[in-house]
């Protein structure tokens, strides 16, 4: 092939961190540098043509809080398409953030991008995160784009395919994918020594760049699938190159057909030969050509906690209860969430919530989490007050509304934390034992589980308290509320023996009408499913293995040392028994190597004490096991680990994915030849689960752990959960699972995390995929209670002796029902992701997906009065009116599909 049949397009931009190696502020002082200089060179350097800011728009709002001045240039310039910005607002880890996360990630990247000239860049470049969900080419459609680019991810299919090809979604949705086949700074620095570095000190060599750039077309033009190839002029934190419109026209003077260019140009040069490309479906997370860094999913693994709990606070409880109070006429918080929700996103760059960087820049994050969860707390505290504060109060006891955040109706036993005002004679003590009474008059037992001081702090509100912690039966509707009344305990209460209720019926062993739980001497646990007899077990033992790897990757030393928790014999104690819920206390103290040896083949010789505390816990009811594990970790250099055997065989687990159910294999093909190696361990986001051939199973859910592995054997499949992994280092190099360094070697001695961590997960039986998405939601997203019978939080004694007089007190409005069904989907394996106001204010927006592997019959039944409904993209642009049913709507949704529903309420 000639040179002038090759297009080549020279993209010029950088990657930009916003933290890694050094902290937020270090990065930002060189992005002003950087940005300064690119601003100069669209004005007025001849031939430079645009430049790409790493496809994300934070890097211009960084920019402008410290150059305000500039805005009218940025403006100018992105208006223009000279300088590109978006779609996203930062460069996300695709898999350790919700696919909700990813969806709110480009909502606000587009509209930053809209309001700093009114034109994003839509193609979805990520090229740097530690792989790619399956689910991305529906994502990104649902925002107009058509195209995307990455780099890692590919496996041997990379060998069989070009550059170029469909990556099909699994609802059939498509994008034109590029694969960067030699990284996303393939001509970064040219014409100097150094791809990566800091290159101002040295002369720029015109002839060395034009060599640099010849080896790399030639490489990739074997592959092009359109004569078009990409040449990337940039990567991390590298600075404009003005020499490029020089580099450009001595590659046309050697017969290329070259251009300084954008995305969109090489993109339309591809579409403009047609070529027959080949489709790929499912995920991206292999490491053929380049590392892919899979232990991250385990790496401080306190961020990934306070990211799951964040992430549930305002997609699944804030937002849809402030949803609720809207359609009741509250002021829609609007900016508020959105605040939040900017917190919250500027902790899902890949090298901040993968816990990759140096310790500044996670601390940093915990103020970040911190700012998006008060936000996020104090909306949803508000707004269930503003409804709770409304309804009508029918009996004369403390009344409870308990709100259910899922879309389908929820069973089951609630735990509240109810306040009381402060004092041995309050009204707390006159409720022993409690019981509960609905708004019908039916009256059952209340277990009081734990009764504490607080002191309840809201502005000009400051009063002792004492809180009762009380589980109770409830039946709550769909989206809605119902009320209930605490009162003393009657003789109709429900008994601790009766249908429904946890019995403690052996020294170690508990039960309720549907499975039993029996803990060994040992301190593993055998589950029992009465119906169908199934045992599982043994369940829950630990596994600790030195880890002489770093945050990237988990690595064994070379003379490798398991300690298990089987050797053990834990304490036990009864914390809780009761109808509605019974939990054993097992206290382990492991004994484990300190850390490693200083040669760092091997553990050292030297122990040290690790207390464990468990607390495992059967409701009334559930076919599930709750646990609780504080650990004390006083250890280096490890990875604790949490067993189950399912006893399943299988050849494949069944994973929680994005808007998807992956189906993973039960183990890995070597691959040595391969730049990383695969290994074991993958990423689950709520789940991971075996299946019998009949759909039946056992699962381990989690909250915010997301690493597991499956372990075959000859007795079934084993799940490990990794609740704790301890390193030292950013990057080290000599890892038996990757090898060569993934950055800089630098000590990180927070990622060793000593202290104490409180991680929570549960075993879960289920007869099917729909059945096992029902109780996860529950699980997750649980049932909130709060006090109707106060004002504004303020109990009715609290008020009472602030007034003195019971005629200073202004009226009540009291005109909401004790019952109320807001929002119902159907059928209950529709996963559902948001419920929300939409960004033009003017309808409730929800966003579901059939998870499911075939079409689903779905029937969104709204609580209020209909004016219309229309489905709409991800980006919520309606695209099609929906018939309107009984003030609900009804539409097949195929496998796989995402939909985003537009409810237009009557006003």
């Amino acid at each position: 092939m000639a040179p002038s049949q090759t297009r080549v397009f020279i993209v010029s931009t950088t990657h930009w961190d916003r933290a890694w190696y050094v902290p937020f502020q270090e990065f930002r002082w060189s992005l002003v540098e950087l940005v300064d200089q690119v601003l100069d060179l669209l004005e007025h350097r001849p031939g430079y043509e645009a430049f790409m800011l790493d496809g994300q728009s934070v890097t211009l709002e960084d920019y402008l809080e410290i150059r305000p001045e500039r805005e009218a240039d940025v403006r100018r310039l992105v208006e223009s398409g000279r300088l590109q910005v978006g779609p996203w607002y930062v460069l996300p880890d695709e898999y350790l953030v919700s696919p909700e996360a990813l969806v709110r990630n480009l909502l606000i990247g587009t509209r930053l991008a809209r309001q700093l000239g009114g034109r994003a860049m839509l193609h979805g470049y990520n090229p740097d995160s530690f792989g790619h969900i399956g689910q991305l080419p529906q994502i990104l459609r649902g925002f107009g784009i058509e195209t995307t680019l990455f780099w890692r991810g590919f496996g041997d299919e990379g060998e069989r395919i070009p550059n170029e090809f469909w990556w099909e979604a699994p609802d059939g949705s498509r994008v034109l994918a590029s694969f960067l086949r030699l990284g996303y700074g393939n001509a970064s620095q040219i014409g100097y020594p150094m791809r990566w570095g800091e290159v101002r000190p040295l002369r720029f060599d015109p002839e060395l760049a034009v060599r640099q750039a010849v080896e790399v077309i030639e490489a990739l033009r074997r592959h092009a699938a359109a004569d078009a190839v990409l040449l990337l002029n940039g990567t991390d934190h590298t600075l404009p190159q003005p020499e490029i419109p020089e580099v450009v026209e001595r590659l046309r003077a050697q017969g290329y057909d070259a251009r300084h260019a954008t995305i969109e140009e090489y993109f339309a040069a591809v579409r403009e030969r047609r070529p027959e490309l080949p489709t790929l479906r499912g995920e991206f997370n292999r490491g053929r050509y380049s590392p892919i860094l899979q232990s991250v999913y385990s790496s401080r693994m306190p961020l990934k906690q306070r990211n799951w709990a964040v992430q549930q606070l305002l997609e699944r409880l804030a937002e849809p209860a402030a949803s609720m109070a809207w359609l009741y006429g509250s002021a829609y918080p609007a900016r508020e969430l959105e605040v939040a929700w900017r917190w919250l996103l500027k902790n899902h760059p890949h090298d901040d919530i993968c816990g990759s960087s140096v310790d500044q820049v996670h601390r940093e994050m915990v103020y970040r989490f911190d700012q998006a969860e008060q936000i996020g707390r104090i909306v949803a505290r508000e707004s269930l007050r503003a409804i709770a504060e409304r309804v009508r109060l029918e009996r004369p006891g403390p009344a409870l509304v308990v709100f259910n955040p899922s879309l389908v109706e929820r069973r089951e036993v609630l735990v509240a934390a109810v306040p009381f005002a402060s004092g041995p004679d309050g009204e707390a003590g006159t409720l022993r034992p409690p019981s509960v009474v609905d708004a019908q008059g039916r009256r059952q037992e209340a277990q009081v589980l734990a009764e504490r001081e607080e002191y309840w702090a809201e502005p000009r509100r400051t009063r002792p308290r004492r809180v009762l912690d009380v589980a109770f039966q409830v039946a709550v509707p769909a989206g809605g509320f119902a009320t209930y009344y605490l009162e003393p305990g009657a003789t109709t209460s429900v008994a601790a023996g009766d249908e429904g209720s946890v019995r403690v019926t052996g020294d170690r062993q508990m039960e309720n009408d549907r499975i039993r739980l029996r803990v060994e001497r040992d301190g593993t646990l055998f589950l029992e499913e009465k119906g169908s007899g199934r045992r599982y077990g043994p369940l829950h033992f630990f596994e600790d293995t030195e880890d002489a790897g770093d945050e990237y990757d988990f690595s064994p030393a070379a003379h490798s040392t398991t300690v298990w928790s089987l050797g053990v014999v834990p304490s036990f104690r009864w914390v809780e028994q009761g109808p509605m819920r019974a939990t054993m206390e097992l206290r382990w103290e492991l004994e484990l190597p300190a850390g490693l040896a200083p040669h760092g083949r091997s553990r050292s010789e030297e122990r040290v004490t690790c207390p464990v505390v468990t607390r495992v816990s059967l409701k009334a009811g559930e076919r599930r096991a709750e646990f609780v594990t504080d650990l004390d970790n006083r250890a280096r250099d490890h990875r604790l680990r949490v067993w189950f055997e399912t006893g399943i065989q299988s050849s494949e687990v069944l994973v929680d994915g994005h808007f998807e159910v992956l189906r993973r294999p039960a183990g890995i093909t070597p691959h040595p030849d391969w730049h990383q190696p695969p290994v074991p361990t993958g990423l689950a986001r709520r789940w991971v689960a075996v299946a019998r051939t009949d759909g039946s199973g056992l699962a381990v859910l989690s909250r915010g752990l997301p690493e597991y592995e499956p372990v075959p054997g000859k007795s079934g499949v084993t799940l490990a959960l990794t609740l704790l992994r301890s390193v030292g280092y950013l990057s080290r190099e000599g890892l038996l699972t990757r090898p060569h360094g993934a950055g800089p070697s630098m000590a990180t001695p927070d990622a060793q995390l000593i202290g104490h961590h409180r991680l929570e997960y549960a075993v879960q039986l289920f007869t099917d995929l729909a059945d096992l998405q029902q109780e996860a939601e529950a699980y997750h997203h649980p049932l909130v209670a709060v006090r109707a019978d106060t004002r504004l939080g303020m109990l009715p004694e609290e008020v009472r002796a602030i007034a003195g007089d019971p005629a200073l007190l202004r009226p009540e409005q009291r005109d909401l029902p004790g019952r109320v069904e807001g929002l119902r989907v159907e059928p209950a394996s529709i996963y559902v992701s948001a419920v929300k106001r939409s960004e033009d204010g003017q309808a409730l927006v929800v966003r579901l997906a059939n998870i499911l592997d075939t079409p689903s019959e779905v029937s969104v039944v709204a609580g209020f009065p209909l004016k219309e409904a229309w489905k709409a993209r991800l980006d919520e642009t309606p695209e099609e009116t929906l018939e309107t049913r009984a003030d609900g709507v009804k539409l097949t949704v195929k496998a796989g599909q995402v939909v985003t529903i537009r409810l237009v309420p009557v006003r």
